[in-house]
């Protein structure tokens, strides 16, 4: 029975590499996705973002605060917009994403030790650029209240360590664990990676089982069953593993992605993983019966497998009817099981949830092509009785 279970891997190989339109999807689609992707999220942070600023003050103080602003690692000061009217068009036609309003009051209110007002109007519409406009000037303003409180200090007397003391009584130190830039790339890629491994995996598969429908299926015992399923989900697996290991070995070094797993543990995880998804490929694939169909029912499903992952929104966040829904696709362990690994260097134990998981799945997909198959069997060989009784 082993040679059988070899022949399967060696037809199935054959057939993918006589394909062209296999081999794009199953081969180079992966590798395409990944690097045009990683080259769209490649700057990371988002840096530069135009501001503008009313100064109705026009004093030292106020000129000082908007320098800083234009000093800023990720925002300049654009405009200087004489009045409200003239920011609100140069914010409705998407030239500045932030309105700083300096009122006329502002120098006088300082310099007379009472509290003075900043207004800020900023583009929520667009949640990466509101953040990093309100965290910059957040954190410009705390630093502006810091500085003019320590000269005030000063000027009463208070001697230096003093009035550093009054002005920062709490001083921390801040350490940012595997995504230090707090790139987004970094943060959305890993996920996407895994996720392409398992549509183009999925796809491919649905294009070679429409291919063969147009040959009879020919009766099989349990066994050779077994291992036609087996031997399926095994070609697959070492082809992706292939590819998966080129991507972690060589994409993410050459995008600067966080690589703190080991090479034993991220090889049996992603190897548990493709193994599953193979099995899905196979369980699933008698459902497309042309070429095409496989690609139009697929591809859609992409972007809701990453939003249930987890990955772009969290898990816990998601209604608990999509909770579980989401347990029913290798990608939701997968891409948590890689990110444990991969980006935060946990062990193959500490991902023991996830692999339970996958486990579990690979049984359930193996029963479901299991069953699919022996059921295809029986119905091509009562088609073959059929025809001999009427001829």
């Amino acid at each position: 029975m082993h040679k059988e279970f070899f022949r399967t891997i060696l037809n199935q190989w054959r057939t993918i590499f006589h394909d062209e339109g296999v081999i794009l999807i199953m081969i180079a689609a992966p590798i395409i996705y990944a690097t045009i992707y990683s080259l769209t999220y490649g700057t990371q942070v988002l840096r530069d973002i135009p501001i503008g600023v009313i100064d109705n003050s026009h004093t030292h103080l106020s000129r000082s605060l908007i320098e800083k602003m234009d000093a800023g690692a990720n925002i300049y000061v654009a405009y200087e917009p004489c009045d409200m009217e003239e920011a609100k068009r140069l914010f409705h036609n998407r030239q500045i994403y932030g309105i700083v309003y300096i009122p006329s009051n502002f120098a006088n209110q300082l310099l007379n030790n009472e509290q003075a007002t900043l207004s800020l109007y900023l583009d929520a519409s667009y949640m990466l650029m509101y953040r990093q406009t309100f965290q910059e000037l957040a954190a410009l303003i705390s630093t502006q209240n810091a500085t003019i409180e320590y000269s005030n200090l000063l000027s009463a007397g208070i001697n230096p360590p003093q009035a550093q003391a009054i002005t920062t009584p709490v001083r921390y130190n801040s350490h940012t664990l595997f995504n230090p830039y707090l790139g987004y790339g970094t943060f959305i890629m890993p996920p996407i990676i895994i996720l392409i491994l398992q549509q183009t995996l999925l796809i491919g598969a649905g294009m070679i089982a429409a291919t063969r429908h147009k040959h009879e299926a020919t009766p099989l015992q349990p066994l050779a069953t077994a291992l036609l399923i087996l031997g399926k989900a095994t070609a697959y697996t070492l082809i992706y593993t292939i590819i998966a290991l080129y991507l972690i070995n060589i994409h993410f070094k050459l995008f600067h992605y966080p690589c703190n797993g080991t090479a034993l543990d991220l090889t049996i995880f992603l190897g548990l993983y493709l193994f599953v998804c193979s099995l899905l490929a196979v369980a699933i694939s008698a459902l497309f019966k042309r070429r095409e169909a496989s690609l139009m029912t697929l591809l859609w499903s992409s972007i809701p497998l990453l939003m249930l992952s987890g990955a772009s929104y969290p898990h816990q966040s998601i209604p608990k009817v999509w909770q579980l829904i989401s347990l029913c696709f290798p990608s939701t362990h997968g891409i948590n099981g890689f990110s444990k690994i991969q980006t935060a260097g946990a062990s193959i134990s500490e991902a023991w949830r996830e692999v339970n998981s996958l486990v579990v799945l690979g049984v359930v997909f193996f029963v479901i092509a299991s069953l699919q198959s022996i059921y295809s069997n029986k119905k091509a060989s009562s088609s073959q009785s059929n025809n001999k009784l009427s001829i």
